[in-house]
């Protein structure tokens, strides 16, 4: 594994992540009304107030109508990019993403793989790095 933020967590030693340490959000339901819920995103990265939230989807997966609102509504604020990506987490295979940003999520969907995730990410910090939110 390499990268500054790499996973540490032991399956086979430890037991199943997802059961041992994921917050369990649904125990916050009752907090808020009607059926809104707390949103799980996969990952995010933040450079000089600008953001970008990754959401990873699997075998064909879309989003839930409750995340794409929340989504664009997110990404209403400047500096705010939300890239839905569809492929394979396990071996990193990506199939394309979905861009959300300025309030609206892109329909087409933009076939890629990983190397051009990556390409947009790095893109992304050389504009966060000239482009500082005040």
């Amino acid at each position: 594994m390499n990268g500054y933020n790499p996973i540490l967590w032991n399956c086979e030693k430890s037991g199943c992540f997802n059961l041992k340490k994921r917050p369990k959000i649904e125990q916050f339901h009752d907090c808020f009304f009607d059926k809104i819920s707390m949103s799980d995103i996969d990952a995010a990265v933040e450079i000089n107030g600008n953001f970008i939230f990754l959401e990873w989807k699997s075998d064909g997966g879309k989003l839930k109508i409750a995340q794409r609102i929340f989504f664009e509504r997110l990404t209403r604020h400047k500096g705010i990019f939300v890239y839905v990506v569809q492929g394979n987490a396990e071996s990193m295979q990506v199939d394309g993403y979905w861009e959300i940003s300025n309030g609206v999520m892109k329909p087409d969907f933009v076939k890629c793989n990983l190397d051009g995730i990556k390409e947009i990410f790095k893109s992304f910090n050389d504009w966060a790095v000239r482009n500082p939110q005040k």
